[in-house]
Formats: structure tokens, sequence, C-alpha cells
């Protein structure tokens, strides 16, 4: 009898890869209801609705997330769910520790889609960082 494998896994297992080949062979449905809707986050805020310290800081907060592309663009490349969480988790303290809540709820939405393990909307997600750079670097030239 000649049996065929349909699929495999290599040593040593990440969650992200037993999740995505499971989800090969395994019939599911994505439960929307804790689903966080991107549009209840203001990506943009008017410059004025922003405290001075923020505003003042927000150069140097530029400089910092331009040091996480890096990790960003592996990210994008290998989606290891861990390293996914991780890299949110310290864009959302980032954007507490500059109260800057745009920032802050984007890790907070890629933190939760991780938790999720939504293999759709974490790509979709992790895409959009260069516009929430270039979102904190359009308020600079505002000033």
């Amino acid at each position: 009898i000649i049996q065929a494998c349909d699929g495999f896994l290599r040593k040593p297992v990440s969650r992200g890869d037993l999740i995505a080949e499971l989800a090969r062979f395994l019939k599911y449905t994505r439960d929307e209801g804790g689903a966080v809707d991107a549009s209840q986050f203001d990506s943009k805020p008017a410059l004025e609705t922003l405290p001075n310290e923020v505003v003042n800081r927000l150069p140097e907060l530029v400089q910092t997330l331009k040091v996480q592309q890096e990790t960003w663009e592996r990210l994008q490349d290998v989606l290891i769910i861990d390293d996914v969480e991780a890299f949110a988790s310290g864009i959302q303290k980032l954007g507490q520790e500059y109260g800057y809540s745009p920032l802050a709820d984007w890790g907070e939405r890629l933190e939760q889609q991780a938790q999720m393990f939504d293999m759709d909307a974490i790509p979709r997600t992790l895409s959009t960082f260069p516009e929430v750079i270039e979102n904190i670097q359009t308020l600079i030239r505002q000033q």
C-alpha cells in the first residue's frame, strides 16, 4: 500500500506554520465579531488636536520608527506570529510613550490580529506601516 503525504512541517514547528498548514486541510470560518475595524482608528489626527509636547517629539518618534523598518520588512516576508506580536507590542508601547494614540492603536490592532491568528488581516495591517510613518511626517511638515 502506498500512502501519500499531503503536507509536512519541519521541526521546530512554529505556531504560525502549524496554523497555516492546518488551514489548508480543515474547514474554518473567521469570527468577525471580535475583529477590530480599521475605520475605528483615526490614523491622521489634526495637528491642533495634539498637545504641544507630543508634536515636539514627533521627529524623534519618526526616527525611532525608521529603525523598526528592517524588522517590519523581515516580518512581511516570514509572518512569524510571535515576532509579529512582539513587533506590534513594541509599536503600541512607542505610541503610548510618545503620547501618539494612532500609533498605539495601530500596534494594538496588529497585536490582536496576531493573537487571533488572523492570517488574512496581518499582512494587510503590516503593509500600512510606511503609511503610519508618512502620516507622522505629514504632521511634522504642517508645523
